[in-house]
């Protein structure tokens, strides 16, 4: 492989007293998300939900973009929300490479049912491609039920 990068793409956590040091003003709204009266949004898009009546921990969220804005104080995050007794419900990871061969065999494998997996063994992969019919990216695992199962994205 040519270059390969791991990297966290996704955080949520919860925890009862949020000890992240936010130096910004953040905005905040109604929340979106049920069960949460109030979001605030913080630099880099980190998103901290509010007002839980079943619960006095807030709940953090990173997208892949604000992960990304925070790439550097990733590791840091992790260890003060294990240490502060936060949970978390939903850690993703991506695995990108410039290797467009190791997509190609694992596209041939799903195709060619050569692949087994306890957790998506019922869900169709869906092929994102180009113009020219090349598959960009692969996805296993139902998109509409990720948040609950959880998917595969090579």
């Amino acid at each position: 492989m040519d270059n390969v990068n791991f990297e966290i793409d996704y955080l949520q956590y919860s925890i009862k007293d949020n000890p992240m040091m936010f130096t910004d003003r953040p905005t905040y709204r109604k929340s979106p998300m049920s069960f949460y009266q109030t979001v605030s949004e913080h630099i880099g898009g980190i998103k901290v939900y509010t007002g839980n009546p079943n619960s006095e921990k807030q709940l953090v969220v990173m997208s892949g973009k604000t992960c990304e804005f925070h790439r550097e104080r990733i590791p840091e995050i992790i260890e003060s929300v294990i240490e502060n007794g936060g949970s978390f419900s939903r850690i993703d990871f991506s695995a990108t490479t410039d290797d467009g061969e190791t997509l190609a065999k694992f596209v041939d494998a799903i195709a060619n049912n050569r692949w087994e997996s306890r957790r998506f063994k019922n869900d169709k992969p869906k092929m994102i491609t180009d113009e020219k019919t090349n598959v960009e990216t692969c996805y296993v695992g139902d998109l509409k039920k990720r948040g609950k199962k959880g998917i595969f994205r090579a």
